[in-house]
């Protein structure tokens, strides 16, 4: 697959006039990639192998691999005993066994029974 490169041979501008074998035999900086990918009308996101990929169908006219959407990293999980009722938990966090736990001991303790709050009733973690 690799060609060896004839003495003097340059790298050739970056342009929709390449071939997909062409703009694979050479070094391109991500950078220009996407400069390319935004003229073709292409996605221009996703790491750099995909982008090249995507660039080569393009040029070679065949169908172009749709890009893959990007992953958010997972939330770090609280460390245990951090929750209180005055903690503040991030949007989109999950709740995990801490918060379900912290959930229901406040609900236990706002549970009125006999005019008292929580006195009589069933704890959450069964004592």
């Amino acid at each position: 697959m690799c060609e060896a490169l004839a003495v003097g041979e340059s790298r050739p501008p970056l342009s929709g006039e390449l071939s997909g074998a062409q703009l694979q035999r050479w070094y391109w900086l991500k950078e220009e990639l996407a400069g390319l990918a935004r003229q073709l009308g292409i996605s221009a996101g996703g790491g750099k192998q995909e982008l090249t990929a995507r660039l080569a169908a393009a040029l070679d006219g065949t169908p172009v691999p749709a890009a893959e959407p990007a992953r958010r990293p997972a939330p770090r999980p609280l460390p245990p005993g951090a929750l209180s009722p005055e903690t503040i938990i991030p949007a989109g966090h999950p709740g995990g066994s801490h918060g379900a736990a912290l959930l229901a001991w406040q609900q236990y303790r706002a549970r009125p029974v006999d005019g008292r709050a929580g006195a009589g009733a069933p704890r959450p973690d069964g004592g």
